[in-house]
């Protein structure tokens, strides 16, 4: 970081006498100059400017990336910081060691092609335009990390490099009762898979804060879920009602271990391979592709179908704006009144 000022010393005839002090990367930085009153803070940012970049000039990619990692990323939570990691050891395959002044938007748009061709998983051919954005704003970051620090002295490089999603209303999703239970019913062999589903039909909450939400975060006497903002996505705190379904649900449960999803009384980081054990046998048209995401999707539908308004569901949702939940506008007209079930007659129908 940089701190700067500058005070007058004396005078010259008409000019007057400043001494310009500059503390950056450690040192310390001295000037005089004459000029006049008016112009010294002109003098003053350009010298800045120009002891700035001839200190950071040669500032390199991996040192640069290595600082922020020991630096910003030691405060992230494991997971993030795991990921972060990650995207950037790619970025840094991918463009070598330069110097950050000469990376251009052309060198992020190889990154992305880079990443498009290796998507990292052996059944991918290539990685979908969701994934190259999140590692786009991972880069997004970590240059506006070099701003601040005067490392990089132009506009961030990834400016409007995002990719448009084509498939964004694939997020509408309709399962109907039938289709639910079976998914319920497949979970059987898995207890933690059973109730991350259980909660993720009933409450539409995010994977993420289902797999941190604690028994101290569930009210079963008042069916109120309470969750903290520091497990949600915009970090603003909210509630949610528990339908009857899950508040029986999870009064069989036995409330022994902190978290409510837990395998062998430990938290769950990830559910994605018992859940993809699991989706794969589910019979249903459409069913194999199905995400956990997508049981989220499926619950904003239902509540849209069922008439409740916009800004109550991004409430009961989480959405930072309206124009997230607006995507399932459009959706209401393909569903008949005999689809639309609420979720709680739906899990409890008899076979």
């Amino acid at each position: 970081m940089k701190s700067g000022e500058y005070k007058e010393i004396g005078k010259i005839g008409s000019l007057r006498r400043y001494q310009f002090y500059l503390w950056y990367g450690g040192k310390k930085q001295r000037k005089q100059i004459a000029c006049p009153k008016s112009a010294v803070r002109t003098f003053f940012r350009t010298w800045e400017d120009s002891i700035i970049k001839k200190t950071s000039a040669g500032k390199m990619l991996f040192e640069a990336v290595d600082e922020y990692l020991h630096g910003e990323g030691q405060s992230r939570e494991v997971i993030q910081r795991e990921q972060e990691i990650r995207h950037l050891d790619l970025f840094k395959k991918c463009i070598g060691n330069i110097a950050l002044t000469n990376i251009v938007r052309d060198d992020i748009k190889k990154y992305m092609n880079f990443k498009r061709k290796n998507p990292g998983h052996k059944y991918l051919m290539e990685s979908s335009v969701g994934t190259i954005n999140r590692y786009l704003d991972t880069i997004c970051v970590f240059f506006n990390w070099c701003i601040e620090r005067y490392y990089y002295h132009k506009i961030n490089p990834t400016f409007k490099c995002r990719l448009k999603n084509p498939n964004r209303d694939k997020r509408v999703v309709h399962l109907t009762g039938e289709w639910m239970k079976e998914i319920v019913q497949n979970c059987s062999h898995s207890k933690h898979l059973e109730t991350f589903v259980m909660i993720a039909l009933c409450t539409g909450m995010r994977p993420s804060e289902i797999l941190k939400l604690s028994w101290s975060d569930v009210n079963l006497d008042t069916q109120i879920i309470s969750i903290e903002g520091k497990n949600t996505k915009d970090k603003d705190r909210r509630q949610i009602l528990i339908p009857l379904v899950l508040n029986s649900y999870l009064k069989d449960q036995k409330q022994c271990h902190r978290y409510i999803v837990h395998y062998k009384g430990k938290a769950v980081k990830s559910i994605r391979k018992s859940w993809n054990n699991m989706i794969k046998n589910v019979s249903f048209p459409g069913g194999p592709d199905l995400t956990p995401y997508c049981l989220r999707h499926n619950y904003a539908t239902f509540l849209r179908a069922k008439g409740v308004n916009l800004n109550d569901i991004g409430d009961q949702m989480g959405h930072a704006s309206v124009k997230t939940t607006e995507i399932y506008t459009h959706f209401i007209g393909t569903i008949s009144k005999v689809q639309i079930e609420t979720l709680s007659d739906a899990l409890q129908k008899k076979d």
